[in-house]
């Protein structure tokens, strides 16, 4: 793990979604009020500058070996949840330079399993729409990202959801997530701890992305992932909550 910066400590205000607030003491996790340590900013615009400089040719080797990561672990990832010949996976279309995911969509689907990606929605929210090999895409009016023609549904009417793979620009040892900073996924996993709290979420990063616990300012907000995959290894950071 990479250790990228240190932060302090302070009293957060309460969830978004939730309204709960928990001192800073409590969870010990919040956003730094010392302006010489970098903000989430500064940590954003480090990590991406990193991510350029990767060889196009290094992102698709890595990008591979991600995928064929996931591919290995899935079975123990889901293997509580229906069949394994049959999952609903949520996914993403990867946007260079972070890691691409097309060859995995394309693995997941030729196993017969569902692959849903995001579409962003006013509000800051996600909605889902299937994705196949050849299914028209369309460039997001909100985000710059591309995304499938198709019906829309909102996490609450996915009728199966087994795992969801969620993109970053970095996580760290104790699950959390640095975000591009646009809110979306930041609503979605908070919902989905709630709604549907026993299925599994990971990140996909690059190796030297997966960073030391304090390398990063989490908030409140901020949902921990249940594991992050890098390319050769999934790092789990505990099970979801077993089905009541």
């Amino acid at each position: 793990m990479t250790a990228l910066f240190t932060f302090g400590r302070k009293v957060m205000g309460p969830h978004y979604i939730t309204r709960r607030t928990i001192p800073g003491a409590v969870h010990n996790r919040c956003m730094n009020i010392d302006p010489a340590v970098p903000s989430k900013i500064q940590a954003r615009a480090d990590l991406r500058a990193r991510r350029r400089t990767r060889d196009p040719e290094a992102r698709e080797a890595l990008s591979r070996r991600l995928a064929e990561t996931v591919l290995e672990e899935l079975p123990r990832l889901t293997g509580g949840n229906r069949t394994e010949e049959d999952l609903v996976i949520a996914a993403y279309l990867g946007v260079p330079p972070e890691p691409a995911t097309e060859e995995l969509l394309h693995a997941l689907t030729s196993l017969g399993h569902t692959v849903i990606v995001p579409i962003c929605e006013p509000g800051y929210r996600l909605s889902w729409c299937r994705w196949w090999p050849g299914v028209p895409l369309v460039k997001s009016p909100r985000a710059p990202v591309l995304e499938p023609e198709g019906t829309r549904t909102p996490l609450g009417q996915l009728a199966a959801l087994d795992l969801v793979l969620v993109p970053g620009l970095a996580v760290d040892a104790a699950g959390y997530r640095l975000g591009q900073g646009g809110g979306y996924y930041d609503r979605f996993l908070a919902e989905l701890s709630i709604e549907r709290p026993t299925v599994p979420t990971a990140g996909m990063v690059y190796p030297d992305e997966f960073v030391a616990g304090g390398s990063f300012p989490v908030e409140l907000h901020d949902v921990p992932l249940h594991g992050v995959f890098t390319p050769g290894a999934y790092h789990g950071f505990g099970a979801p909550p077993a089905p009541v």
